[in-house]
């Protein structure tokens, strides 16, 4: 099972290695559409191993993400954005996941993300849980497919994002 990291990012050198640090020893390649960046964040990228595409932007995420995921060969594409990471998972414990899920209701799966949102305020750090959930093909529970509003997914081949 070939599993890639998509993303679309532009000036993200604050939180991409992060991000990518978190998803990095789950996925085979990761590929990134860059749409503009002034900062450091292809080079990060470029860093981490990715590939680094040059996409001209149209205030248009979705055909952005498609154009990513056109360039992607894997089963499946893990999408996250640049401010996002992953709780602590294993590869193994992805593919089982996913062998399970889609063995059991294919693409009529049903999925559900529980969000996890920590951050400093006066008091410390605060912590936020928001649990969803989202018809669609192919999600798994922690990851959404509602990739136009910049919400993680874990897709299906190279199935396309709505426009």
């Amino acid at each position: 099972m070939k599993i890639n990291l998509v993303m679309i990012v532009r000036n993200e050198e604050r939180s991409l290695e992060r991000c990518l640090k978190s998803a990095e020893h789950l996925v085979d390649d990761i590929i990134i559409a860059d749409t503009g960046s002034a900062d450091r964040t292809k080079e990060i990228a470029r860093n981490a191993g990715a590939l680094v595409l040059e996409y001209e932007w149209n205030d248009d995420f979705s055909a952005a993400r498609n154009f990513a995921l056109d360039h992607s060969d894997g089963d499946w594409n893990l999408v996250l954005d640049a401010d996002e990471t992953l709780r602590p998972y294993t590869r193994k414990g992805l593919e089982e996941r996913i062998s399970r899920l889609w063995a059991a209701y294919g693409q009529a799966w049903m999925g559900a993300i529980t969000r996890y949102d920590s951050y400093h305020d006066g008091d410390g750090i605060s912590v936020s849980t928001m649990n969803s959930r989202t018809q669609g093909l192919s999600v798994i529970p922690f990851c959404w497919r509602r990739t136009t509003t910049g919400i993680s997914a874990v897709i299906k081949g190279r199935g396309t994002c709505p426009t």
